[in-house]
């Protein structure tokens, strides 16, 4: 993650945005990129990177973080995570 932040050329709000990251601000290379999305991932989520797979999986889909749905780079990630959160809220 400090290689990607620190050869960043992005805006200091979207210093921390990994979408923002794979852009023309990033400057790194992608093999990089995802290795500094997936461990900051592992980091945010960690009880759940070491719960069983289908949780795992679970959370990845969900998540607009995770480089499943950053690497997919369109909206439908973004509409079935908030369509999860507004569910979640709801109950």
């Amino acid at each position: 993650m400090k290689s990607v932040l620190e050869a960043s050329r992005c805006h200091t709000l979207d210093r921390h945005n990994w979408r923002a990251q794979q852009d023309k601000c990033g400057s790194v290379d992608v093999k990089v990129w995802e290795k500094a999305v997936q461990a900051n991932f592992t980091l945010d989520h960690w009880p759940y990177e070491n719960a069983d797979e289908e949780t795992k999986q679970c959370v990845q889909e969900l998540s607009m973080n995770s480089l499943y749905n950053l690497k997919k780079g369109n909206a439908a990630a973004l509409i079935v995570s908030l369509l999860g959160l507004n569910l979640y809220l709801l109950a």
